[in-house]
Formats: structure tokens, sequence, C-alpha cells
């Protein structure tokens, strides 16, 4: 079975996760997101090298994915937190695991 059948065998269990790491900076924000709740300022000095127009396109397609939680708090001025949600934090063995792989690789 080649990989072009994996992928598109809708009972393939790797399915929504190869879509879901498998785009540009995803493995840089939900490892930044593992240390906890981070402002939008924050995840952006964290990542180096990402443009605010990317990190708020990838930020958007994790939250519609459900993997990442945004949160706006009614302050003054508004603040907004981002977060792992239980799917999120469900990926941290597999974060661990292709950290662990790059190490071993590089």
């Amino acid at each position: 079975m080649g990989l072009e059948q994996t992928q598109n065998d809708k009972n393939n269990p790797l399915n929504g996760i190869t879509e879901l790491l498998d785009c540009k900076w995803t493995l840089e924000i939900l490892g930044t997101l593992q240390k906890g709740s981070q402002r939008y300022s924050q995840i952006e000095f964290a990542i180096q090298g990402i443009s605010p127009s990317e990190l708020s396109a990838r930020m958007r397609q994790l939250i519609r994915q459900g993997v990442v939680n945004r949160n706006v708090q009614a302050n003054q001025p508004a603040a907004t937190n981002y977060e792992l949600t239980n799917k999120g934090l469900a990926l941290q063995d597999v974060l661990y695991a292709i950290a662990k792989y790059r190490n071993i690789v590089e």
C-alpha cells in the first residue's frame, strides 16, 4: 500500500494527525503552548522567524482543528490568551517523540 493510498484511506488513524502536523510552524506553536497559556505576543517572541501573518493563520487553523483554545478576557485593554485543548494536550507524547527523533537525525 503506497503513501498516497494510505492518506486517502478514511479508516487510517494517521489521517488527522498527519494533516495537523504537516503544516509549517505547527510543532513550534504546540511546543510553546505546552508551557501553558500564552498571549499572542509571547508565542510570536518564542518562535524565531515566524511572521505575524503566518502565526495568525496557523493559530486560526489550530483553533478550527480543536487543538488550541482562544480565550478573550474582558479587561481593559482586552487580553487574548491561547492554550492547548484536551485534544492538544493529548499530542504531548507525540511531540516529545518527534523532538527526540529530530535530535537523533540532526
